[in-house]
C-alpha cells in the first residue's frame, strides 16, 4: 500500500475492516470505467470513519496506478474563504494530485506550487498547461465566478480531453453552502456553492464521492440533484470487524483484553470505531480492560458532561445536542428525545408519543417539533413519516440522560448514573453469543502481542518443537488451499510470516463446549498431510484448543509435530 495521501486515523495500522465497503466501492469504479455509475453521496454523523474510509480508498486507488484512474481529494473545513480562494486551492490540488498519481512523487500533493512549477512539472502536455494559463488569467483579473467555474469543471473537463476517469472526493461537502463567499460591490456575501455540483455531479467521467456529517443538511442539498446521487449511509462495522478493531487496538496501545472482554467492548459499542478508539484512547486512571467494571467506569468517563470536564463521547454529540435544543429549548422536546431514545430502535407513531407522554399539543405541533430533532440528526424517521424513532445509540442516550433527566424527571445524578451503570451490565450476559468468532481474533492477538513483545514460541505451547519461531507476519487469517481449479482444504487461521525465512503456522482452532475428540484431532493430522505440498517448506502445526486435552491426544498430536496451545488468562 502506497500511503500517498496522509490518512487523518493517524497509524494506517489501526484501520480496520469496512470490507463490505470498500468491496462495493471497487465495485462502483466498475461501472465508472464504463460511464454507466452515479455520483456517490456517503452519509454519516461525525467520527464515525467516513474520513478514513475514503482515505483509504484514495490510498487503494493511488496503489493501484491504473492509468485511467486518477484519485482526488478535497477536504471542505469550517473555514471562511473567499470564492477566489476557493478556486486557487481547489484547482492547484487537483493538478498536483494528477501530477503526484502520474510521476510516482507523492510530495507533490501536500505543497502548493506556482502556476509557471505547474506548467513544468506537465511540461509537454499541451492539454494540461493551456488549461493552467485560463485559470491563472481568471485568477489574475480576480474573475471569481470565472475561476470558480474552471476549477470545478476541472475534473470532467480534464477527464474528457484525456480520456480518463478523474474521480472526485469531497470530504464535508455541505460546508460548500456556509464558509464561502464572494466580494459584490465591496461587501462580503456569503456564496452557496454546492448547486454548482448540480451538474457536475452527474458526471459519468468524472464522478464526485461527497460525504457530509449532517446527514439532513446534505440530503436537502441532494434533493434538489434528483437521481444524480447514489446515497448511501455509512453503518457501524459488523461484529466480527468490530473484534478485529478491539484486538487492533489493544495491541496498538498495550492493553490487554480477554475474550469476554473484548467482546463486551464490541457489543456495547455495536461496532461504532470512535467509541472502541476513545475506549483505548481514555485518560481514565488505572485502565483495566480485562474488567467489565472498569469499562463500564471509562464509558461514563468518556460520556462525563461537565461543562469544565467534558469527555471526548460528550463533546463530539454537544454540537448535536447544541443545534437541536436552540432550535427548541422547552421540557416537552426533550421528554420526547428522551423517550424515544429509551426505546432504543423501536418505532413509535405520533399517537403513541402523544399518548404515552400526555402531550398538550396537536398533532401538526408535535410533528413540527419531532421534524425539527430530524432535522439535527438526533432523532430519525421510522417506516413511514407517522412513525419516529431515537437513534439507537447507548452512548447518546447516556449523555442525553445526564444533560437532562434531572431537568425532565426530577432524579438526581446520582441515581441516574447507578441506573446507566446497572443497564451496562445487563450488556455482559450479550457476551457468551459471539464466543464462536471471538476465539480465531483472541488467538491472533496473543501471537501478535508475542511477537511485539519478543516473547519465543516455546512460552506459549505446550510441546515446543525446536526450529520453530514467530516472526513478524504480513496476515492472519482463514485460507482455502486448492489442490486443483475444484478441491480446496480450509483452515482456520494460517499465519504468513513477513519474511521468505521465516516460519509461516496452519492453526486449527478448537473453542466447543464439548470435549475434543480423537475424530477432530486425526482430521488436522490429516490436514497437514494434504497441506505439505501447498505450502512453504517449514511450516509450523498448532492445535488450540479451549479445553485441555486427553492425555492420548496430546500425545497423538505430538507425534505428528503439531504443536499444542492453550488459551492463557489475558489475551
Amino acid at each position: 500500500m502506497i500511503f500517498a495521501l496522509e490518512e487523518e486515523i493517524g497509524s494506517t495500522e489501526i484501520f480496520t475492516g469496512r470490507k463490505g465497503e470498500i468491496s462495493y466501492l471497487m465495485n462502483w469504479l466498475e461501472g465508472v470505467k464504463k460511464k454507466c455509475n452515479n455520483s456517490i453521496a456517503l452519509l454519516a454523523r461525525r467520527k464515525k470513519g467516513k474520513t478514513a474510509l475514503i482515505q483509504r480508498f484514495y490510498n487503494i486507488l493511488f496503489t493501484m496506478n491504473d492509468p485511467m484512474i486518477v484519485p482526488f481529494y478535497y477536504r471542505i473545513r469550517e473555514v471562511e474563504k473567499s470564492q477566489l480562494q476557493l478556486a486557487d486551492e481547489l484547482y492547484n490540488s487537483l493538478l498536483r494530485q494528477y501530477a503526484a498519481f502520474v510521476t510516482r512523487d507523492v510530495s507533490l500533493i501536500k505543497k502548493k506550487l506556482s502556476y509557471p512549477e505547474l506548467r513544468e512539472l506537465f511540461n509537454g502536455d499541451k492539454i494540461i498547461v493551456q488549461d493552467t494559463v485560463d485559470m491563472e488569467r481568471w485568477l489574475g483579473e480576480n474573475n471569481s465566478d470565472q475561476a470558480w467555474e474552471h476549477a470545478s469543471w476541472a475534473g470532467e473537463r480534464i477527464s474528457i480531453e484525456k480520456n480518463i476517469r478523474i474521480i472526485q472526493i469531497f470530504d464535508e461537502f455541505q460546508y460548500l453552502d456556509r464558509f464561502i463567499y464572494t466580494v459584490i460591490e465591496g461587501k462580503e456575501r456569503p456564496l452557496p456553492l454546492c448547486g454548482t455540483y448540480h451538474h457536475v455531479g452527474a458526471s459519468k467521467i468524472s464522478p464526485v464521492i461527497v460525504t457530509g456529517s449532517y446527514i439532513t443538511w446534505l440530503l436537502t442539498i441532494l434533493r434538489k440533484m434528483t437521481g444524480r446521487y447514489t446515497k448511501k449511509n455509512l453503518r457501524n462495522l459488523p461484529m466480527e470487524e468490530a473484534l478485529e478493531a478491539v484486538y487492533k487496538h489493544s495491541r496498538f496501545f498495550n492493553a490487554p483484553v480477554t475474550e469476554e472482554s473484548a467482546a463486551y467492548i464490541a457489543s456495547l459499542t455495536e461496532g461504532d470505531v470512535f467509541y472502541i478508539a476513545r475506549i483505548f484512547k481514555s485518560d481514565f486512571n488505572n485502565k483495566d480492560l480485562t474488567s467489565p467494571d472498569c469499562i463500564n467506569e471509562i464509558i461514563l468517563h468518556e460520556t462525563r458532561t461537565s461543562e469544565d470536564e467534558m469527555g471526548e463521547i460528550a463533546d463530539m454529540w454537544s454540537e448535536y445536542l447544541n443545534d437541536a435544543i436552540s432550535r427548541i429549548n422547552d421540557k416537552n422536546g426533550k421528554r420526547i428525545v428522551l423517550y424515544l431514545a429509551k426505546h432504543g430502535k423501536n418505532e413509535r407513531t405520533r399517537k403513541e408519543i402523544m399518548d404515552d407522554l400526555q402531550l398538550e399539543m396537536t398533532d401538526s405541533e408535535l410533528e413540527k417539533k419531532l421534524d425539527t430533532f430530524i432535522k439535527t440528526d438526533i432523532l430519525t424517521y421510522g417506516e413511514t413519516r407517522y412513525d419516529y424513532r431515537g437513534l439507537g445509540d447507548k452512548f447518546f442516550e447516556i449523555i442525553f440522560r445526564e444533560m437532562y433527566q434531572k431537568e425532565i424527571d426530577s432524579l438526581d445524578l446520582e441515581t441516574i448514573k447507578t441506573d446507566i451503570r446497572q443497564q451496562l451490565k445487563s450488556a455482559w450476559g450479550k457476551v457468551s453469543f459471539y464466543k464462536g468468532i471471538m476465539t480465531e481474533y483472541a488467538v491472533v492477538n496473543r501471537l501478535l502481542f508475542a511477537v511485539i513483545n519478543k516473547e519465543p514460541l516455546r512460552q506459549l505451547v505446550q510441546n515446543y518443537i525446536e526450529g520453530y519461531e514467530l516472526t513478524e507476519f504480513t496476515s492472519a487469517a482463514k485460507r482455502r488451499f486448492y489442490s486443483d481449479q475444484i478441491h480446496f482444504t480450509e483452515v482456520d487461521i494460517f499465519l504468513e510470516s513477513k519474511t521468505e525465512t521465516g516460519n509461516d503456522f496452519v492453526i486449527e482452532v478448537k473453542n466447543w463446549e464439548t470435549p475434543v475428540t480423537r475424530e477432530q484431532v486425526e482430521k488436522f493430522i490429516a490436514t497437514g498431510k494434504a497441506l505439505k505440498a501447498l505450502v512453504k517448506p517449514g511450516t509450523g502445526y498448532i492445535f488450540f484448543s479451549a479445553k485441555p486435552l486427553q492425555e492420548n491426544l496430546e500425545k497423538l498430536l505430538s507425534e505428528n509435530n503439531i504443536m499444542i496451545m492453550y488459551p492463557p488468562k489475558t489475551v
